[in-house]
């Protein structure tokens, strides 16, 4: 049981030095005025250097971000919403799934009703190539 606990620690250990790794070199690029690179960081430190790499918000105050796993969410002063979406082996472009006009204002939250166009118009523009936009 001890040697169990040992290795629990000593993982735990590394991944968090990696993650203030990772954390202390996007703080300098920051810093020194380097854009992030949109792609996501592999190995120790993944998850903290990832969620900083697509936030976005304008004046508006929407915006988008990455979650893991597989999500895409969009966000404005009315509410909040999740997209699914497809990764696969992490290369993009990645999928999003929409639902389609049709059913829009019946499956979605009461602050994106009858702004269908409106949301997937910012989806588009925020996504650029790095996403397809998948109408289900």
């Amino acid at each position: 049981m001890d040697s169990l606990v040992y290795t629990v620690a000593a993982v735990g250990r590394v991944l968090i030095r990696g993650a203030v790794e990772a954390a202390k070199k996007i703080a300098q690029e920051v810093a020194a005025g380097i854009e992030r690179d949109k792609r996501p960081y592999y190995g120790a430190g993944y998850a903290a250097a990832f969620a900083e790499d697509r936030r976005t918000a304008d004046k508006s105050g929407y915006g988008f971000r990455e979650e893991w796993k597989e999500r895409l969410v969009y966000s404005e002063p009315g509410g909040s919403y999740t997209f699914e979406c497809g990764w696969g082996d992490f290369s993009r472009p990645y999928h999003v799934y929409v639902p389609a006009a049709e059913s829009w204002d019946r499956s979605m939250p009461e602050f994106m009703r009858g702004r269908r166009d409106e949301i997937l118009e910012r989806l588009r523009h925020w996504a650029g190539g790095d996403y397809i936009v998948h109408e289900e």
